[in-house]
C-alpha cells in the first residue's frame, strides 16, 4: 500500500505533491499528517468536491458542513465555552470488547474515533456539539495507539498496542472526523439538540435534589442495582 502524506495545502506520496483536488484517486491508501495540518486542512480537502465526499463516506451532512465552514472560516474567532480546555484533536482507534465467556472473547470490533484533548491532561473530549468555526485552527494529528474498552465489564485501559496494521487510511480519517462533526446533523441541529439535552439534564438533576431518582456514584453501583 502507499502512503499518502497530507500536508497543510497538499499531498505527497511517492515523492510526488498534487494538489488536494486529485486525493479522491488514493482514498484507500494509508495516511500521514505533517506537524502543520489543522482541521481546517480536512475541511479544505472536503471542499474540494463535497457531493463525491458525501457518497463516498456516506454522511449526508457534509454538504452542509463545508458550507458552514466556508461562511465563517475567515472569521475573527473568539473564545468558546465549548473547548476552551482543548489544545488540540486527534483520530485514534479503539477496541470495543463486549463479552468474554471465561478467557474466550466472544465479541470484539475496532472502531476509528475523533477527539480533543488539553496538553494539561489526559482526558479526552467529545466534539460533537462543537461548532465548526471553533474546531478549524486546532493542530491535528494521529494516534499510534489503541484504546482499549470493557463494555461488558465498564472498565477502559488506554494503551494497549501499537497501531501496526491497523493503520488509518485517507478514507477512515476523513470518515471518521466528519462523522464526529455531524453527529447530530447540521450546525444549526447541533444547537438545537444541545439546548434540549441541557434542558433535559437540568430536568435530572432536579428531581435528583427532590429526591426523586437515584444518583448512582459510578458504573459498579448501577450494574449491581441491575444485577449485571
Amino acid at each position: 500500500m502507499n502512503v499518502v502524506k497530507i500536508g497543510i495545502d497538499s499531498f505527497s506520496i511517492n515523492g510526488d505533491t498534487f494538489s488536494f483536488e486529485y486525493l479522491n484517486r488514493y482514498l484507500w491508501d494509508f495516511v500521514e499528517l505533517e506537524e502543520s495540518v489543522t482541521v481546517k486542512t480536512i475541511m479544505d480537502i472536503l471542499s474540494c468536491s463535497p457531493e463525491f465526499y458525501a457518497l463516498a463516506l456516506m454522511e449526508p451532512y457534509l454538504p452542509d458542513l463545508v458550507e458552514s465552514y466556508q461562511k465563517t472560516k475567515d472569521d475573527i474567532k473568539e473564545p468558546n465555552e465549548h473547548i476552551d480546555v482543548i489544545d488540540n484533536v486527534y483520530c485514534c482507534q479503539y477496541a470495543e470488547i463486549w463479552e468474554y465467556e471465561g478467557q474466550e472473547l466472544k465479541e470484539f470490533s475496532i472502531v476509528k474515533d475523533f477527539s480533543g484533548n488539553s496538553d494539561s491532561d489526559e482526558e479526552s473530549y467529545g466534539l460533537s456539539f462543537v461548532p465548526i468555526r471553533s474546531l478549524i485552527d486546532l493542530p491535528l494529528s494521529i494516534s499510534e495507539e489503541i484504546k482499549l474498552h470493557h463494555y461488558s465489564c465498564g472498565k477502559t485501559e488506554h494503551v494497549l498496542f501499537n497501531c501496526g496494521d491497523y493503520r488509518f487510511t485517507v478514507l477512515e480519517l476523513l470518515k471518521c472526523i466528519v462523522f464526529e462533526i455531524t453527529f447530530y446533523g447540521s450546525e444549526e441541529d447541533k444547537i438545537e439538540t444541545s439546548k434540549d439535552i441541557q434542558k433535559t439534564v437540568k430536568e435530572v438533576e432536579d428531581a435528583i435534589a427532590d429526591g426523586k431518582l437515584h444518583k448512582f456514584k459510578n458504573v459498579d453501583e448501577l450494574f449491581e442495582e441491575l444485577d449485571i
